[in-house]
């Protein structure tokens, strides 16, 4: 199934279903014992560009970028698992190891050998984690605003990873703690509509998605991570915006002692969202960068 149209809601409906089971979840009992369904869409002829999502997200945030990429691309964006509308197993920890596994079991579950991608925020490292898991399995790379858990991040997102107090703040974040969170993520907060709160905060709603989003928090280790991307003979596009509050220039400049193989690109008046704030500019600058090498046969 294609999605078509420039604006794109997720819903359960939306798109397509997979199953994977991820390395040793077979053996742990409950629902993990079968597999797991993973939520896509996929749209456009040509290379494969994949696209993944933050924690806390859902293929929702590249609904602006994947029509205009899907005019010279075939697009596929996933709910990663316990995000969205894919499954949300109990006994999944959600590490950065086991979110990085299950991507290339979606890969596999599809029958997609190589791709390109492109990861936003902490989803660009789960990227880039896979990408030294298994680099046969990716062409070009490009990061949107990739990092971890911030300072300057809002505080129930700081709150959340806490292990003592984390259930807390996952129990008590609402709409409006989501909507003021999401007003930090734009340069123009008017971007910031009640349609895109909405959009968030549906797939947020329950307890299984916020205990995921928690553990997504908690257990994703960035520093752990930072060594094994000098090990990670790829070339990679960092694309970052100038008014970004959540991960910030400083914050981009300090990977760039791991990320030895990094082109960085910064984008004017935009912030942390720059694919929903800013998709024109996003899409073009995939583009361009895509142009310039694609898949090798």
């Amino acid at each position: 199934m294609s999605v078509q149209g420039k604006e794109l809601r997720n819903t359960e409906k939306v798109g397509e279903y997979t199953s994977i089971v991820l390395p040793g979840f077979p053996n742990r009992g409950g629902e993990t014992s079968e597999s797991v369904s993973v939520h896509y869409v996929i749209q456009g002829e040509g290379e494969p560009v994949l696209l993944i999502h933050a924690p806390g997200q859902s293929l929702y945030t590249w609904q602006s970028v994947i029509p205009l990429l899907a005019k010279e691309y075939c697009v596929i964006a996933l709910d990663l698992v316990g995000a969205g509308y894919s499954g949300k197993p109990d006994a999944m920890s959600y590490s950065m190891d086991e979110v990085a596994d299950s991507i290339l079991k979606f890969c596999d579950a599809i029958e997609l050998k190589v791709t390109h991608v492109l990861g936003f925020s902490l989803g660009a490292v789960y990227a880039l984690y896979a990408a030294q898991k298994a680099p046969e399995r990716f062409a070009k790379i490009i990061a949107i605003s990739p990092g971890g858990i911030s300072e300057t991040m809002p505080r129930f997102m700081q709150t959340l990873e806490k292990s003592g107090i984390g259930f807390i703040a996952r129990e008590l974040f609402g709409r409006k703690t989501l909507r003021r969170a999401l007003s930090t993520c734009f340069y123009d907060a008017t971007v910031c509509t009640e349609r895109t709160v909405k959009e968030y905060y549906k797939t947020l709603e329950d307890f299984r998605s916020r205990q995921a989003f928690q553990y997504s928090l908690r257990n994703f280790d960035l520093d752990a991570s930072l060594p094994g991307l000098f090990t990670l003979q790829k070339e990679v596009l960092v694309l970052n915006g100038a008014d970004d509050r959540w991960h910030t220039p400083a914050d981009i400049e300090k990977l760039k002692p791991y990320l030895t193989n990094g082109i960085y690109y910064t984008l004017r008046n935009a912030g942390h969202l720059m694919q929903e704030e800013k998709p024109e500019a996003v899409a073009e600058i995939v583009r361009k960068y895509l142009h310039y090498m694609g898949i090798e046969e």
